[in-house]
């Protein structure tokens, strides 16, 4: 004779492994969606800033100004502090002036920052000399996770060294970040 309460508890644990092997599918799976997400919005965000920095060549007619070497006055992005003819912006939203001139601070406290060099990574070259120029978005602070999940979904890869996304490992001062650049197109001046 069979003991029904043997059975039901038997039934009940196979649905529990069930439910749990469910569960463990669903949260990676969920993880993951995350994860793009995450990439996905940071990707558009450094595409916005290029496309603000073409708005204000459009209405301006040049780049923005070089503070000094390789790093533009991002404020013009943000405001009009110098009276500048036909500045129409706001260019930018969600970002506020850094300390400096040439840097702004983005909704999580990184430091932006265009860049005109020949590339985006530790051995750039400033604009003087170069045949082609490239506008760089240049964010430091990111999490070294993110800087290898945007790079393999720009570029295809986890190389820093070459392609629209390149960078310099900052570990060394902020630890687990990295410093990335993302190349937004050429300078006005290579445009024409």
């Amino acid at each position: 004779m069979l003991n029904k309460g043997a059975m039901f508890g038997l039934d009940a644990r196979i649905a529990l492994a069930i439910f749990g092997a469910l569960s463990v599918i669903s949260g990676a799976a969920l993880y993951s969606a995350i994860k793009q997400a995450r990439v996905v919005a940071f990707v558009t965000e450094l595409e916005e800033i290029g496309k603000a920095l073409i708005a204000y060549n459009l209405d301006v007619g040049a780049d923005i100004p070089i503070v000094s070497g390789d790093q533009a006055k991002t404020e013009f992005l943000i405001e009009n502090s110098e009276s500048v003819d036909n500045w129409k912006g706001p260019y930018i939203s969600g970002y506020k002036k850094g300390v400096t001139v040439n840097a702004m601070k983005d909704s999580e406290g990184r430091s932006t920052y265009i860049l005109y060099a020949n590339t985006g990574g530790a051995g750039r070259v400033p604009c003087d000399g170069v045949k082609i120029c490239y506008v760089w978005v240049h964010k430091t602070g990111v999490s070294t996770s993110l800087v290898k999940n945007v790079d393999e979904y720009v570029d295809g890869s986890q190389d820093l060294n070459s392609g629209k996304i390149q960078g310099a490992d900052y570990s060394v001062s902020i630890p687990g970040t990295h410093t990335i650049s993302y190349m937004a197109g050429l300078k006005l001046k290579q445009r024409l």
